[in-house]
């Protein structure tokens, strides 16, 4: 009998163990849930932080952009006048009375009748194919290479110089038959706006010009008007 109360008393207290560790683990499971909610809700509340965040930086960029699109814009160029552009095309006008493009067309294509006469001269010359080393063969396109290349190169600075000088001659004719037109003031506006808006420079070294220029310079042509009204 007494043996049986003793195993009532441990079973007693084993099921009194177990009730009293469930309830000890519920508490923490209460505390586990109550801290992943706390733990959801700071991140909940930083990522609405980070979001605030966001949304005011593409506010200060949209704002950013519509003051440059409510920035003022400049205004456009005008351009030339009217007595300008009468004055600019009185010289292009000087250009057809004066029969420039005839010229530079007969001159133009004179120059290429020489280049192929020189080049059917010496096209059946074995002794430049030989000098380079072609022996037994005259290949056209290698002397048609060689004419060009190397006999015609002094032979073309001297000519495009020749050439550069005689169209800046014909802007200076030109702009004399503007000023026989009455533009010479017209012409000098128009020209400076020209030069403005094309971001031309005008200024450069004359003996370069001279080489590379196929129109004068700004300043020369102002220079050259000046005279002229004088």
């Amino acid at each position: 009998v007494d043996g049986g109360k003793e195993g009532e008393k441990v079973d007693g207290g084993k099921e009194g163990e177990k009730v009293d560790g469930g309830k000890e683990g519920e508490k923490n499971g209460e505390k586990s849930n109550e801290g992943k909610e706390d733990g959801g809700e700071e991140e909940k509340s930083r990522e609405g932080e980070d979001g605030d965040e966001g949304k005011g930086e593409r506010e200060e960029e949209a704002g950013e952009c519509e003051g440059e699109k409510k920035a003022p814009k400049k205004p456009p160029s005008k351009g030339c006048t009217m007595d300008e552009v009468l004055a600019v095309l009185a010289h292009e006008f000087g250009h057809w009375k004066l029969n420039h493009t005839l010229k530079l067309l007969g001159i133009t294509q004179v120059n290429l009748i020489f280049v192929f006469f020189v080049f059917g001269h010496f096209m059946n010359q074995e002794d430049v194919y030989r000098s380079f080393g072609f022996v037994g063969s005259q290949p056209v396109l290698i002397g048609l290479i060689i004419v060009l290349q190397l006999f015609f190169t002094p032979y073309n600075l001297v000519f495009s110089f020749l050439m550069i000088q005689l169209s800046r001659s014909f802007e200076y004719q030109a702009d004399r038959f503007a000023k026989q037109m009455n533009k010479t003031a017209a012409l000098r506006s128009g020209l400076i706006k020209l030069y403005k808006e094309n971001l031309s420079f005008p200024v450069a070294d004359w003996l370069y010009s001279s080489f590379r220029h196929s129109h004068p310079i700004l300043l020369e042509r102002l220079q050259a008007l000046r005279e002229k009204q004088d």
